[in-house]
């Protein structure tokens, strides 16, 4: 990837596969490991992330880049073997969380959200 800005990203430069630019509710794929959410005025984004067993030894990037209104949250897969991952509402432009996947259970390494 060359030197394209977030902005760039979301109006349709060049995506990498491993980017997910989100402007509505999806549930991730397992390489789909950074995505930059913008939100409208339509509804809010929920996002699900893949199962701890498609996942284990990955980090996921999720980032509100723009915020139109509307919230996005971050929910697990339900299948968490240890500790249940509680839901992360990002709600203002520049939220994130970075997580990662041991195989077990999610793990969040920073954050800045609900």
């Amino acid at each position: 990837m060359g030197m394209e800005s977030i902005q760039d990203l979301i109006n349709g430069a060049h995506v990498p596969e491993n980017y997910l630019i989100a402007t509505e509710s999806a549930t991730l794929k397992p390489y789909q490991q950074t995505v930059l959410c913008t939100t409208g005025a339509v509804s809010d984004v929920a996002l699900v992330l893949p199962t701890v067993g498609e996942a284990k030894g990955k980090f996921y990037s999720i980032t509100l880049v723009t915020d139109g209104g509307k919230d996005v949250t971050v929910n697990d897969n339900g299948d968490d073997s240890r500790v249940a991952f509680t839901a992360v509402t990002l709600d203002t432009a520049e939220d994130y969380i970075l997580l990662f996947c041991d195989g077990l259970r999610w793990w969040t390494i920073a954050s800045e959200g609900d």
